[in-house]
């Protein structure tokens, strides 16, 4: 019966871990390579229907101008961190039948120590160290996606070239349709403060020109009656030359007579007082 000890150490452990690390960062960088191509692909789609155009022009000169290329890469890292997850590819796949299947004997019965896992382990490490990084990995792979992701970025700079360098409300593409749209429908809900505010207290606008429309104006004096300004044809009001008049004097009895009666007596004492007086 074998015996199992955890001190046991086969060389052949060292030859396939240095041949999965190869693999798992050559894994890495196949799922780069996607997660650009991915994001470029995203950056092209957002050029047509105005999502570049859009941040250029409301957030020109800030960190926000740069959002498309940001939201691209991040959406391209997470889809292929997923389609990596699904392709999930062990060390032990990229060897033959025969030998995968004597490694992952092996390498499960690595803490056994018998006279069979000491040749077989002996087997195997005289074949791995024989066996080289690119012995196993599919460099086409590599090659294919540095293909795809330097034809997107031609297709990118391309597509790029339409932006107009005067962007306008009006070349937004898709997006600014849809912002007119949205502003369309809030701007038809006025709430209920702003209808407030545009409530005039003051009753009928008084100015004579309001909006280009033109308005009669109303003056309202302090007797209540209201009067309109009406045009009116300009004349010439000269005055007229008359006979120079000659004044009479009235007696004092006859001026005291046309006073009412309650301030007879104060306006005769004040006379006489001004008459002593001036004597």
């Amino acid at each position: 019966m074998p015996q199992r000890s955890e001190i046991v150490t086969y060389e052949f452990l060292l030859d396939l871990k240095r041949l999965s690390d190869a693999c798992r960062g050559f894994e890495r960088k196949i799922s780069a390579l996607e997660a650009l191509a991915i994001a470029i692909a995203l950056y092209i789609i957002f050029i047509p229907i105005g999502v570049v155009a859009y941040f250029r022009f409301y957030w020109s000169g800030t960190p926000l101008e740069h959002s498309p290329v940001v939201v691209s890469l991040v959406i391209g890292t997470i889809i292929s961190h997923f389609i990596r997850r699904r392709r999930r590819i062990r060390v032990f796949d990229l060897f033959e039948e025969g030998l995968s299947e004597k490694l992952k004997a092996a390498y499960d019965n690595r803490f056994h120590d018998s006279i069979v896992m000491r040749s077989l382990a002996q087997e195997l490490r005289h074949i791995l160290s024989g066996i080289s990084d690119r012995d196993i990995l599919d460099t086409s792979r590599l090659h294919k996606r540095l293909l795809l992701v330097f034809a997107m970025l031609t297709l990118a700079v391309v597509v790029s070239s339409s932006i107009s360098e005067e962007i306008t409300p009006a070349n937004l593409g898709v997006v600014g349709g849809i912002r007119e749209i949205a502003e369309d429908l809030l701007g038809s809900k006025q709430p209920v403060s702003e209808i407030r505010d545009n409530v005039s207290i003051y009753g009928k606008p008084s100015l004579a020109v309001l909006s280009e429309t033109k308005l009669e104006l109303e003056l309202y004096p302090g007797s209540g009656v209201g009067s309109r300004a009406r045009p009116t044809e300009a004349t010439e009001r000269l005055f007229r030359a008359g006979p120079p008049g000659q004044g009479v004097a009235v007696p004092s009895e006859v001026y005291i007579e046309s006073l009412p009666p309650k301030h007879r007596e104060i306006i005769r004492r004040y006379f006489t007082l001004l008459s002593e007086a001036q004597s």
